[in-house]
């Protein structure tokens, strides 16, 4: 092999191995909380078991193969129509990681099945003394809405909307919610992707 074949041997070996070693860290920086392949674990609120449903609009909360980010299954959130006293939650009190003390945003793909812009936030029970805390919410547009993004570190809030610390690692959590807010017709929306990055 002449030396210039060799240099280019090395060089593409190198790269090889750069791009396996950033694919590997990047790896362990995410957490794939939930891509829906493996069963639905996720009920309304109203299916739960968790204590409060008034005023909740959620009505059915399945499994669909009728689009996806990862995989070949999404979840189907329905929710009939909505003023600014409703909220339709969706409940998970089976976390495959419930430790969110450890990561600083939630990453979640969404498809807006409504013709209208929906308002959706993340809220979250710890073990430890039952608080609550609720993300900042985001505005899907109609249509595909992927990498959404949520902060578990920054512009939270506790369950009476005042200002909050970060849950810390360690404290683990007793469910979490996919919540939609505000003014709307009601409709459906497609979930898929749900990720923890530290």
């Amino acid at each position: 092999m002449r030396l210039s074949s060799r240099i280019v041997f090395c060089t593409v070996i190198l790269l090889f191995i750069s791009a396996l070693s950033f694919a590997q860290v990047k790896d362990k920086s995410t957490f794939l909380l939930d891509g829906f392949e493996d069963g639905n674990f996720w009920k309304t609120v109203n299916e739960s078991d968790l204590e409060w449903t008034s005023s909740n609009m959620a009505t059915e909360c399945s499994i669909s193969t009728e689009w996806s980010t990862q995989g070949k299954k999404c979840a189907s959130l329905s929710f009939g129509p909505m003023n600014k006293v409703h909220q339709s939650s969706f409940a998970c009190t089976e976390l495959f990681e419930p430790d969110w003390g450890k990561y600083k945003e939630i990453i979640i793909d969404f498809y807006n099945k409504t013709d209208q812009k929906i308002s959706v936030n993340i809220a979250f029970q710890n073990k430890e003394n039952w608080k609550w805390t609720v993300c900042k919410s985001a505005t899907l547009e109609v249509g595909e809405n992927k990498d959404v993004r949520f902060s578990l570190t920054e512009n939270i809030r506790d369950g009476k909307n005042s200002k909050c610390e970060p849950i810390q690692a360690g404290n683990e959590l007793y469910c979490a919610l996919i919540q939609v807010i505000g003014n709307n017709k009601g409709g459906t929306l497609l979930v898929d992707n749900i990720r923890l990055i530290k």
